[in-house]
């Protein structure tokens, strides 16, 4: 097998699971319009104890509600954006696709490493945890 044809069946992979994951992302959009219609889908918390009850009563809601599917929207669109410079490999646009997967990327970065519905679950289960006033007091602090 020569390397082109290596090289084009790893292009078509990539391709594929671009596609996939476009489609994979819409469903998940989908999935979080039809969770804001169910009751309590589109409330908001307005403390810290509130949240923290959210978490220990309901924590999918309390993780939808800080962007957990957002998280997995986001990772989706890696691919998207991946395939998307592929289609454009061999294209004049070659360095604007590089360019708008790059700022995609770092956008992307920059979201995870700001989304705070993972830390708030564990410092909820900590407040839930806590066995004194002053730890209670010091974890929604933190919160």
């Amino acid at each position: 097998m020569s390397q082109s044809i290596k090289q084009d069946s790893i292009w078509n992979g990539i391709y594929k699971l671009g596609g996939v994951a476009a489609l994979g992302a819409v469903l998940i959009g989908i999935f979080e319009i039809g969770i804001t219609f169910l009751p309590g889908g589109n409330a908001s918390q307005e403390t810290v104890i509130d949240w923290f009850i959210l978490f220990q009563e309901y924590p999918f809601m309390g993780l939808r509600n800080l962007g957990l599917l957002n998280i997995f929207l986001n990772t989706l669109a890696i691919f998207t954006y991946l395939a998307l410079y592929a289609a454009h490999k061999d294209d004049t646009n070659k360095p604007l696709a590089a360019l708008a997967m790059i700022i995609s990327f770092l956008g992307i970065s920059v979201y995870f490493s700001t989304n705070r519905a993972l830390p708030m679950l564990a410092v909820s289960q900590e407040y839930a945890a806590a066995m004194t006033e002053a730890q209670r007091a010091m974890l929604e602090a933190a919160g």
